[in-house]
């Protein structure tokens, strides 16, 4: 998004390559007062989409968690609004038709949505002992433990819950504090945590040491054990976001995304200073078919990230914020993010062949991945700033839902709301693309699909 483009109005019409727009809810933009209505959680369960959004006022993350109705895409209706604002900890298991996530009052939410996913029936609201701040969180592949993380929001390790019996979850392990979010292997016996380390509240103490992956062994957890069994720097990452562990024939790796580079502005970033690191974290693709010594096969760079163009990149938050936006508290967060990478999503655990990510103002980036040591750019879609008037850029900041039945991905912006956007023709998804035996992730976001 060109600074000159936001400065004219030309970027008021976003930008798409192979993505077009078939439908939105909450857009504000182009109104003389914009307001935030997205928010940073986004999961589904059949035609029923579940996400965070802001209040009235425009405030980020406490507008409840809303569900629509999405059997027809192009016409999504709202058949509920749930008193919950799970942070980034809204999940989804579809296996037992679950929603959960942990309250800002750091209760702990969940809703059976497999009897009527459009009015999820609360299950259990209340308190887990050891639960702290929310943040992040995850379910196990078998959707008996839940777990909660809480990055630096919070002095309290993180929590495995015992969530077998949903009207009674019980805590059943602690493991590291500043694991900001994670993913547990399809047989539950690894857990791969995002360490994030200690934060300086204040912002002062330049905290530029990296992420890690924590790599637990897990098959104990109800005995109330993990066992950390390695541990590997994530470079130029400051804030690791989380994982998804995916095979390519019988080779693990595993899909790392975070926010916030090293060599950033803001949070203790080195502002530029590096010759050799990009501004912004992206995704990286790690080999750990030997989990003691991960390796690191590839990162998914954009163009404005490469380290010679730091300084451009990061001068473009002049003006950064809506000129007519209700000052927002929450807000001024993302300016430092600019065009790094948020959260992502593939298509499937097994040979998985696009990633999709919500990049702040880069919008939402697809990843041809089939291939993990050479992927590629495949398609974009970016809904611009908040008007022709208006160069603030609209942050898309959600997990995206991948729909490949369909050719469809879901996310939402924090001006523009809810988007849905369909693949050109012949680009998504390929024609290999179905499988015969979909892993938990591809029948999740792929209700009732059939091969042959």
């Amino acid at each position: 998004m060109p600074l000159p483009d936001r400065l004219n109005g030309r970027a008021a019409d976003g930008y798409n390559c192979n993505l077009d727009l078939i439908a939105s809810v909450g857009d504000t933009t182009g109104t003389p007062t914009p307001k935030v209505y997205g928010g940073v959680s986004l999961d589904s369960y059949e035609d029923c989409l579940y996400q965070s959004i802001a209040s009235a006022d425009g405030v980020l993350g406490r507008g409840g968690t809303e569900v629509l109705d999405m059997s027809d895409t192009r016409s999504p209706v709202r058949t509920a609004l749930l008193p919950l604002n799970p942070t980034e900890s809204l999940r989804v298991h579809a296996a037992r038709g679950l929603l959960a996530g942990v309250h800002e009052d750091l209760s702990f939410k969940i809703y059976d949505v497999r009897d009527d996913c459009r009015h999820p029936r609360l299950v259990f609201s209340g308190m887990v002992p050891g639960i702290g701040d929310s943040h992040e969180g995850w379910f196990s592949p078998d959707g008996t433990v839940y777990f909660a993380s809480w990055g630096t929001d919070s002095e309290l390790p993180s929590l495995a819950i015992d969530v077998s019996d949903t009207a009674r979850p019980r805590p059943l392990a602690s493991f590291s504090r500043y694991v900001h979010g994670g993913a547990t292997s399809a047989d539950g016996t690894r857990t791969y945590a995002a360490y994030i380390g200690p934060e300086d509240k204040d912002n002062q103490g330049g905290d530029t040491n990296p992420s890690e992956l924590l790599i637990y062994d897990s098959s104990r957890i109800r005995d109330g054990h993990m066992r950390l069994i390695s541990r590997f720097p994530l470079p130029n990452t400051q804030w690791s976001h989380g994982f998804f562990p995916v095979r390519y024939g019988t080779r693990k790796y595993l899909l790392q995304y975070g926010e916030h580079g090293l060599n950033s502005v803001g949070f203790g970033g080195l502002g530029c200073t590096s010759r050799t690191l990009s501004p912004f974290q992206y995704p990286n693709i790690i080999d750990i078919s030997d989990e003691r010594r991960p390796r690191i096969v590839a990162t998914l760079v954009q163009e404005i990230g490469e380290p010679a163009r730091c300084a451009s990149a990061l001068n473009f938050d002049r003006p950064a914020f809506p000129r007519n936006t209700p000052f927002v508290p929450t807000l001024g967060i993302y300016a430092a993010f600019s065009y790094g990478t948020h959260m992502c999503r593939p298509d499937r655990l097994d040979n998985p062949t696009i990633l999709a990510c919500s990049g702040f103002a880069s919008g939402l980036r697809v990843y041809d991945i089939r291939d993990p040591h050479s992927p590629r750019e495949l398609a974009y879609f970016n809904p611009g700033t908040l008007g022709p008037t208006d160069p603030a850029p609209d942050f898309t900041v959600s997990p995206p839902v991948v729909r490949a039945r369909d050719g469809e991905i879901w996310f939402n912006s924090l001006f523009s709301g809810l988007q849905i956007v369909k693949f050109a023709p012949g680009v998504h998804p390929f024609e290999s693309d179905c499988t015969d035996k979909p892993d938990h992730l591809f029948a999740q976001y792929n209700p009732g699909i059939r091969c042959g």
